[in-house]
């Protein structure tokens, strides 16, 4: 069950705060995230991560890696990799742990 941008109100003036913040609880199998594959066999494909796989992923790696609300990360990696986005926010995010951004990526800088 994806939301319809159309079900969003448009006008702040007239919406509430509730109104715009408002959404329904998620089920485990309602999408959450829509990532593509690399294309590396045919081109490239969207597939449509479940909160169900996204939240299996975060408590797999939060065990694995040792994931806690004392972790801190300087994450350069890209947003729009499954790795940059699950692997490294969504898992400090979950987590409570703190997270940078670098604002562009130059391995000099990252080695500094």
């Amino acid at each position: 069950r994806l939301r319809d941008i159309d079900d969003v109100p448009r006008d702040r003036d007239a919406a509430s705060r509730d109104d715009l913040t408002a959404s329904p609880e998620p089920e485990p199998d309602d999408g959450a995230l829509v990532i593509f594959t690399s294309g590396t066999t045919g081109a490239p494909k969207a597939a449509l991560h479940t909160h169900a796989s996204l939240a299996a992923q975060v408590d797999s790696l939060t065990m694995a890696w040792g994931w806690s609300c004392e972790d801190k990360i300087l994450h350069a990696l890209p947003l729009n990799h499954v790795h940059g986005i699950v692997n490294a926010w969504m898992c400090a995010h979950a987590n409570g742990a703190q997270v940078t951004f670098c604002a562009k990526f130059s391995a000099t800088q990252w080695w500094r």
